[in-house]
């Protein structure tokens, strides 16, 4: 009700105009400082040329799935944006690039954009970053089992092709579980990238990740004006796992091979655990005649 209120933190940037603002300025601004702090936008991104779609459509069926931790690098002459090195301020975010190499210190970075009106910018698809699908040929030689991460990120890229370092890390004040990097240095990471997300494996990129200093590095280059869809594979390296803990979430899907029907008990084998399920039966006569457990159509255990 007071017309007046104290603001108690920090205000990143003041921008003051001479005459009130039209709603297409206002989305050209709202991009401005977006891309600059790493904040997602309900809209479409939109540069000072005021193509709507051309950056990031927000609002477009394809891209709206992924808008979620939305962050991108890019120049923009006339706004005075050169954000060279990026990551999503929104909590549970975890990918950063930069061009050519991640630096600690957005200054520090080398290299520049060769055009105006050039961006790189990237959405997740809000799942957790825990991983649940078992994967064969996570490898260029595809014989190897890892597991893959349940988010997946899409990425476009407008104009000249881009050369870019990316670190999947946890922001060490972010306590959200959801985002924790599933996997640790007992693992070899690979990120997958593909042209679709339903893009046959054959066809996708795996590039061994490098770890440095506690977090995994990968390098790619963005072809000019293209999409692509990427997320990450971990495959266990490290000892052997007598009593240690196990990362990421694995799954157990229940059918009737897996699970004959009244079966009290199973071994499994899920990559680097042994696991021995054993149920307890309250009523054993009702259960034993209706041949309880056993699997369900979902592939859960009734």
């Amino acid at each position: 009700s007071s017309p007046t209120r104290g603001f108690i933190g920090n205000i990143a940037e003041l921008i003051i105009y001479e005459s009130e603002l039209s709603e297409a300025e206002i989305i050209k601004v709202q991009t401005y400082l977006a891309l600059k702090y790493g904040v997602t936008l309900s809209t479409n991104y939109v540069l000072s040329n005021g193509v709507f779609d051309d950056v990031w459509p927000t609002l477009n069926p394809i891209y709206n799935p992924y808008s979620h931790n939305v962050a991108g690098i890019a120049r923009d002459d006339i706004s005075g944006l050169l954000q060279k090195q990026s990551r999503s301020s929104e909590t549970g975010s975890i990918i950063t690039m930069a061009l050519n190499e991640i630096k600690e210190e957005l200054g520090q970075v080398v290299g520049d954009f060769q055009q105006d009106k050039s961006a790189l910018v990237w959405g997740d698809n809000g799942k957790t970053t825990l991983t649940s699908t078992i994967l064969d040929a996570c490898t260029p030689n595809g014989n190897e089992i890892g597991l893959k991460m349940d988010r997946e990120w899409l990425v476009k890229n407008t104009g000249e092709s881009k050369t870019v370092q990316i670190s999947p890390y946890t922001n060490p004040s972010d306590t959200q579980a959801s985002a924790a990097f599933p996997f640790n240095t007992n693992y070899d990471i690979y990120l997958l990238v593909k042209n679709s997300p339903y893009s046959i494996p054959a066809n996708d990129h795996k590039i061994k990740g490098e770890w440095k200093n506690g977090k995994v590095l990968f390098n790619y280059t963005f072809p000019a004006n293209s999409t692509r869809y990427f997320t990450f594979i971990g495959k266990y390296n490290g000892p052997p796992c007598i009593s240690c803990e196990s990362y990421g979430t694995k799954r157990i899907e229940f059918t009737k091979t897996t699970w004959p029907k009244g079966q009290t008990t199973q071994n499994y084998k899920l990559n680097d655990l042994n696991v021995t399920i054993i149920t307890s039966i309250e009523a054993p006569s009702v259960w034993k005649t209706s041949k309880y457990p056993r699997a369900s159509s979902k592939k859960t255990l009734k």
